[in-house]
């Protein structure tokens, strides 16, 4: 018990209330983040929990070190997966190994938990598919996070970080990269906060959840995946789950169904072409040609074009999944060759041009 009282006496005072100070940090030692080949690389961590008026939410730093260099914030997917999984003695990071290390010398890497998830839990509360739940039973996710999925809640959240981030001696320029659901959040905090200064929009449909979904039924008739009839079936289904999400309350909702809320359905389904036309932060897109998660991603320079945005890069990753990972002819993915490596890194030499990245707090100033 002793090796985790440092890790809930935070968590503990975080639930006081705000009486306490506003941020409680710590330092987690000897965490792993992934393979250099096959030799395994660790890090200190510096954990932090921001109390607000209604909310705890915790963060972790890949580092503890003071030294000013711009921050690197990953907003992760769709599902409550925490930020270190404990085996034992041993600690595993969740989304540090996909970053190039090329961002982890260049950045402060930041990622942040999400709502009513341990920041940090042990493995035999996750699912197979390396989510929390409170069962340790698939997709059994906690009835508080599930109300508290969606968007708005998102980016309140990281909009907390990055105002307490700003303020701090160690943080230069802040940049966002955000992948599928992620990809929402990044967006709509860009959008609202001025102290992101870049913008990755990840492996996700600019128009919304449900049309990259409907949309990807009619590519799998295209790529002889499925038949006509299979496809218009398929995609009835989802007006029909989209127009009963519309009109039920997330309590009536959970007497049917399991999983995602009504909120979250429609607050992700919502098209962020507009918002991304008119950032005014430099703006990198990436996705998969082979996910069709990401469909409308290839037609958004038009509406740049349209708009007279053009600090943006399009990067399309050709062959791939939503995960980057290689898809052959016949549609099967392949796990062992994945792009994760190579879209960081192009992504932080993106941000590393002054050309295109600036410090918004006022005057513009290029990062040094």
């Amino acid at each position: 018990m002793k090796r985790y009282t440092l890790i809930l006496l935070p968590l503990l005072l975080c639930m006081v209330g705000c009486s306490r100070p506003k941020a409680i940090t710590q330092t987690v030692t000897h965490v792993r983040g992934g393979f250099h080949g096959n030799t395994p690389w660790y890090m200190d961590m510096q954990a932090t929990c921001l109390i607000t008026d209604n909310d705890s939410i915790w963060f972790v730093r890949a580092d503890t070190t003071e030294e000013r260099k711009p921050v690197f914030i990953l907003l992760q997917g769709s599902t409550p997966m925490p930020l270190i999984t404990t085996y034992g003695e041993q600690r595993w990071t969740g989304h540090f190994h996909i970053l190039d290390s090329s961002i982890m010398q260049r950045f402060h890497v930041v990622e942040i938990a999400m709502p009513n998830t341990p920041w940090i839990t042990d493995y035999r509360t996750l699912d197979r598919q390396h989510a929390y739940t409170p069962t340790g039973k698939d997709y059994d996710y906690d009835k508080t996070y599930l109300r508290r999925n969606h968007l708005d809640t998102y980016v309140g959240r990281a909009n907390e970080v990055v105002n307490y981030i700003s303020k701090q001696v160690w943080a230069d320029s802040i940049v966002v990269f955000g992948h599928s659901q992620g990809a929402y959040i990044a967006a709509a905090l860009a959008e609202k906060n001025s102290h992101v200064a870049a913008v990755g929009f990840s492996a996700t449909s600019p128009f919304g959840r449900a049309q990259g979904q409907i949309q990807g039924e009619r590519m799998k008739v295209i790529g002889g995946y499925q038949t006509e009839e299979q496809a218009a079936a398929a995609i009835t289904r989802q007006y029909e789950y989209f127009a009963y999400c519309a009109v039920t309350d997330d309590e009536e909702y959970m007497k049917r169904y399991s999983g995602d809320m009504p909120q979250t359905i429609l607050s992700f389904s919502q098209p962020v072409v507009e918002t991304l036309s008119h950032l005014r932060q430099p703006l990198f897109v990436v996705y998969g040609t082979r996910d069709f998660h990401s469909l409308g991603c290839e037609v958004l320079p038009i509406y740049f074009s349209l708009s007279g945005k053009t600090n943006y890069l399009m990067c399309p990753m050709a062959g791939r999944g939503h995960n980057y990972e290689l898809i052959h002819a016949d549609g099967s993915p392949d796990r062992n060759d994945m792009k994760w490596h190579e879209v960081t890194r192009l992504f932080g030499e993106f941000v590393h041009d002054l050309s295109f990245c600036y410090r918004y707090d006022g005057d513009r100033q290029p990062i040094e």
